[in-house]
């Protein structure tokens, strides 16, 4: 309902308000109203009034058509009460105040012209009514017919002036209202069809308007085509219609540039040639919608009734239609961005998703798409996109919404998480997840990139394997592993590494400078020589402040990283080599001085028994004869040594136990030794009822020569050599004691290695040949028996050894024989 429709059903109830008020006079003010007139304007006025419903108001499609029947109205009811005036008491009657009821209407609703109209109206038939009453006398109501005159008129019109600035206000703020709206309406979305659809939904509000829509050029037909309509017309056919250029008042917009406003188009020519529309339209305006001075589109509002439009409402639709053109690049602009990510997202190989800031897809790539093995989808929940075919899919969705999208302002940080698929075993992704925010660093979203790591986790896995692996073999190895870089820093170091260096494994040590980690100045100095130098392997031998001897092997390593090299030092302690070399070459000019010092004498006896003009006597030639027979024992002992040795090294010494009598066997070793003793005296101490041992009497023979040789060559002339036996379980042990000067504490544990000669210096000087022992030890070991020393310097020495009784080594035998039988 147009305001014209509603002011004149206004005008009809105040006009039947000021007939009541005016038919109070005839109740109350008898003596003053002429009744019978009175009544009968009163009567002609209601008549007037109800006849007035049954004029077609509705059906008056014009605002001029409307005005004219308000004017009308307006001048018949003026004129009634005027009559009603004039028959009761003129300018003193109470009718005159319905004046102001019937003027109320165009005062506070309508235009300054009909207001001023009917007030003049009013006041001229005021004064007329006044006039032509009897009982009034113009010089003596001059005052009061002056103060009802220009109330007529002024009063209206002040309130005219009054309610016209509260309408504009009213309409001031309904615009800027409709402006926000609209404004804060493209902001929410970036769909340009959602945020159209809201302004049109503002617009119609704003306006009344029934029939609106907004239209984009297209430039390749130069037809403007429906972008999205108004309520009424969504989904009819008028949305189907393609406008040309320049065909009715849309065309015409569109083409001229300029805008559009009428409230009758049907007496509008421009509109003639576009008739389809012509039955809903009657009021419309519109406007060009432009982006940088280009018209790309009309926006228009029109209503199937008549409805005035103003400047007011032109200016709104203009800020509108600026706004839309914003929102049209704005569009664009992120469609071009969209199709430009959309090509980037198909290229690539991770896959990619979009969400929102509700946990909803906005977009996702092919190779996300065949990671999940879903279809194409929008505005799917992550949850349901995850689940069933991501183990982690509840945990993952609930850290996306919670780490990234629930942050309050400002930048969250990014998540990696990897994900297990339910549909292949072992396949796996990692997802990075990362925010989206605002121009005011609010999150409207999250990007997650899907990393197919599946070969990568199993590479990893092989990888960490095989580091397993070089690591046991590295930390296993007896030699010593040091890698140092380009820079002098330690990248790593085994087990091996520090026990050469005599050092614990200290936490700071890997990655530390080669000065700081490496206290010994000779193979640190080796190691920087190595690094420093572009040659290839080198090699050096370094000697610790300990003592060590060490052989230090670097080999140069390219591509350590980019741009970085460095070596590997192998490290072999070769301490115990380089001693046993001295000790070989000690050894092998040794038993050149053992073989030839007997064969000298031997041959210097010789050569004097043989001797022609020598006359020797028996005595002295028997003295010559035992000289030979003991220098030749002493030899046959050092090669026996020496043969032995050889079957040793070899793995070819073989033993033939039998039982022996070790008491006998002792006795024929103290004969045999005795002319050796040169004054010293040898004593034995074996019980008599000794059981039998099982030993190779050749070989337990070879054992006691040696050890009691030794003792004879390390003690005093005078001294004792003691040969005694103990039982034990079901072994015996046999013990040499000697009277020598002993063996040092340091020494003892050595004096059973091969070519060692740490033993004490004979009353002669003379020195042990570094072989007997050891082969004294490996022929106890080959009996099953065991062989050790206790020595305390200034007292004497003891060689202890064990050698089995026949009866437990046959009694082991026969265990050893039953157990692999049965």
């Amino acid at each position: 309902m147009d305001i014209e429709t509603r002011n004149i059903q206004a005008t009809r109830l105040l006009f039947w308000l000021a007939l009541g008020v005016a038919s109070l006079a005839l109740a109350f003010g008898r003596s003053w109203v002429r009744v019978l007139p009175f009544s009968v304007v009163l009567g002609a006025g209601a008549l007037t009034n109800a006849l007035s419903y049954l004029a077609p108001v509705e059906r008056l499609d014009t605002h001029r058509s409307r005005l004219a029947f308000l004017s009308v109205q307006l001048g018949v009811y003026i004129i009634v009460l005027s009559l009603a005036v004039a028959f009761s008491g003129g300018f003193a009657s109470p009718v005159y105040a319905c004046y102001f009821l019937v003027l109320l209407v165009p005062a506070l609703s309508e235009g300054p012209v009909l207001t001023a109209a009917s007030c003049v109206l009013a006041a001229c038939l005021f004064a007329v009514a006044g006039v032509l009453a009897p009982e009034v006398s113009v010089q003596a109501d001059a005052p009061r017919i002056f103060i009802g005159i220009v109330l007529l008129v002024a009063f209206p019109v002040l309130a005219n002036v009054l309610s016209g600035g509260i309408r504009r206000r009213l309409r001031d703020g309904a615009t800027f209202s409709a402006l926000y709206r609209v404004s804060s309406s493209l902001g929410e979305s970036l769909d340009l069809d959602q945020v159209l659809k809201r302004l049109l939904e503002q617009l119609d509000h704003v306006f009344h308007t029934d029939i609106s829509s907004v239209r984009l050029l297209d430039p390749t037909s130069n037809t403007l085509v429906v972008k999205v309509s108004g309520a009424d017309t969504r989904g009819s056919a008028d949305e189907e219609i393609e406008i040309k250029l320049g065909e009715g008042f849309i065309g015409w917009v569109a083409k001229t540039g300029e805008p559009f406003i009428t409230s009758d188009i049907s007496t509008d020519p421009r509109f003639a040639s576009f008739p389809r529309a012509r039955k809903k339209v009657v009021s419309a305006i519109a406007v060009p919608i432009r982006i940088a001075g280009r018209t790309v589109g009309v926006i228009s509002c029109a209503g199937s009734r008549q409805r005035r439009f103003g400047s007011d409402d032109l200016s709104l639709l203009e800020s509108v239609a600026s706004l839309a053109g914003a929102a049209i690049e704005r569009a664009e602009l992120y469609q071009q961005l969209l199709s430009r990510g959309e090509a980037v997202m198909e290229s690539l190989a991770d896959g990619l998703i979009v969400v929102d800031g509700k946990n909803q897809t906005v977009l996702t790539n092919p190779s996300a798409r065949h990671m999940l093995g879903v279809r194409p989808m929008q505005g799917e929940s992550l949850e349901d996109i995850l689940k069933g075919r991501v183990l982690e899919w509840r945990q993952f969705a609930r850290d996306v919404r919670i780490r990234i999208l629930e942050q309050p302002q400002g930048a969250p940080p990014a998540f990696t998480m990897d994900l297990n698929l339910e549909q292949a075993e072992g396949a796996a992704l990692r997802a990075r997840v990362g925010p989206i925010s605002s121009h005011w660093d609010q999150v409207i979203g999250a990007v997650i990139l899907l990393e197919d790591v599946t070969d990568m986790l199993r590479l990893t896995g092989e990888l960490a394997v095989e580091k397993t692996k070089l690591e046991a073999v590295l930390e296993n190895v007896v030699v010593g592993v040091v890698a140092v870089n380009d820079r002098g820093e330690v990248l790593i170091a085994n087990t091996a590494a520090f026990n050469m260096l005599g050092i614990a494994r200290p936490w700071w040590w890997l990655g530390a400078r080669l000065d700081e980690a490496v206290t010994e100045p000779e193979l640190a100095g080796a190691l920087r020589a190595a690094v420093e130098s572009s040659g290839g392997v080198t090699r050096s031998m370094v000697s610790l402040k300990s003592g060590r001897q060490l052989d230090v092997s670097c080999v140069p390593i390219k591509d350590l990283a980019p741009g970085r090299s460095g070596v590997v030092a192998v490290i072999n302690d070769v301490t115990e080599i380089r001693r046993l070399e001295q000790s070989r070459s000690d050894f092998v000019s040794m038993v050149s001085h053992e073989l030839r010092t007997p064969l000298t004498s031997i041959k210097a006896y010789v050569d004097t028994l043989q001797r022609q003009d020598a006359g020797f006597d028996e005595e002295t030639r028997t003295g010559f004869v035992k000289v030979i027979a003991r220098e030749t024992e002493r030899m046959i002992r050092l090669i026996n040594d020496l043969l032995d040795l050889s079957r040793i090294e070899a793995g070819r010494l073989e033993i033939r136990p039998t039982p022996l009598d070790l008491a006998e066997l002792i006795s024929r070793v103290a004969s045999r030794i005795e002319p050796q003793a040169l004054g010293r005296r040898i004593s034995i101490d074996v019980p008599g009822e000794m059981e039998p041992v099982m030993a190779e009497a050749g070989k337990l023979e070879q054992v006691l020569l040696n050890i009691v040789s030794n003792a004879i060559k390390f003690s005093p002339e005078d001294g004792e050599i003691r040969i005694s036996a103990r039982p034990l379980r079901e072994k015996v042990m046999i013990e040499v004691r000697d009277q020598g000067s002993g063996i040092a504490p340091e020494n003892l544990p050595y004096i059973f290695d091969r070519y060692t000669r740490v033993g004490r210096p004979g009353p002669s000087g003379a020195r042990g040949s570094g072989l007997g022992l050891y082969v004294t030890r490996k022929l106890v070991e080959a009996h099953g028996g065991r062989i050790w020393a206790d020595s305390e310097q200034g007292k004497g020495t003891s060689m202890l050894f064990t050698v089995p009784f026949a009866a437990g080594a046959e009694e082991s035998e026969t265990s050893a024989g039953g157990g692999s039988g049965g």
